[in-house]
């Protein structure tokens, strides 16, 4: 039997780019049962465009501004497909993603989770593929030997190039609701408890990180990322086995250091300095010392530090 799927794109405001993001599932060499746009209580013209297509394998869902897991998961709950692709509104696909998807799962039917490697678009113009630990170089397409060993580095799971099970997000459960921050992650992490997760060097998308059409900023920050507080539950519960507790563990205090570094870019050490004291990291210790000797720096001398820092990302 052919493999079924779904595609759900959270809308949000991207009026500018929800037309490239359907387009790009429309010219798929393996065409999806549905597409199904989530409205999230948009206030400018987004949906005006998605109905201009007239295509009947799109169909536009619309609720009250709730945010991007609330929109996913009125996707999730209203799709037929066997396999559920996520594409940000902002993003698009490149023509075999979803060919590259069936084949993945045809090959590695026990996985619950399947993926592709990604461009991404910087500010700039600059395009990049985002160089994975952790996973055998590309051409090599396969289970991940261990997720979070390769989470330590580019995480191998891009909202915008994934597919996941249906009976995998009924068994885990499905986005988190209210979290502005890792959403994503904590639900690739709740999977990878419990399945293998699939992955191709193909580049199947293209991640779009222009500074206009990206709504996550500092201001976002909760005290805590949702997905360290999975990962502390899980280790805490003993459900993880003792030789992947490590990698584990080094994930969850490589969370703790971006909200760290957040913080401190907020000038609340405060909040920081407890974080960075409970991190026991040791493949991140120089970041974190370098994150401790910010906390003590003057104020003038660590926004100059801080600003040089996104410039050189920005250049990259």
């Amino acid at each position: 039997m052919m493999t079924t799927i779904s595609v759900i794109i959270p809308l949000y405001n991207k009026e500018a780019y929800i037309q490239r993001a359907l387009e790009s599932v429309l010219s798929q060499t393996v065409a999806p049962l549905e597409i199904i746009v989530v409205d999230d209580g948009s206030t400018d013209k987004g949906i005006q465009v998605v109905e201009s297509f007239k295509e009947p394998l799109i169909h536009l869902i619309q609720q009250a501004n709730s945010g991007v897991s609330a929109a996913r998961n009125k996707g999730i709950e209203a799709a037929k497909g066997e396999l559920i692709a996520f594409l940000d509104a902002d993003d698009n696909w490149r023509p075999i993603f979803l060919e590259t998807i069936v084949r993945l799962k045809n090959v590695y039917p026990q996985a619950g989770l399947y993926a592709t490697a990604y461009e991404k678009k910087m500010p700039n113009g600059k395009t990049f593929i985002p160089a994975y630990t952790g996973i055998p170089k590309a051409p090599w397409e396969g289970i991940i030997p261990n997720y979070f060993k390769a989470a330590l580095g580019k995480v191998p799971v891009c909202s915008s190039a994934v597919a996941v099970k249906r009976t995998a997000l009924d068994q885990v459960g499905y986005f988190p609701v209210g979290e502005k921050r890792a959403e994503d992650l904590d639900l690739w992490a709740r999977i990878a408890f419990v399945f293998p997760i699939a992955f191709s060097h193909s580049i199947g998308a293209t991640y779009f990180n222009d500074a206009a059409n990206r709504a996550c900023t500092l201001t976002n920050i909760v005290s805590e990322r949702v997905v360290v507080r999975t990962i502390r539950r899980a280790l805490q519960n003993k459900l993880i086995q003792q030789k992947e507790r490590y990698y584990l563990k080094e994930y969850m205090y490589s969370k703790m250091l971006e909200t760290a570094y957040e913080y401190i870019q907020l000038d609340k050490m405060a909040v920081a300095g407890p974080i960075l004291y409970e991190c026991r990291t040791v493949q991140f210790i120089i970041k974190k010392m370098i994150l401790i000797t910010l906390c003590y720096l003057p104020k003038s001398l660590r926004h100059r530090l801080i600003q040089i820092n996104r410039l050189i990302k920005d250049k990259i």
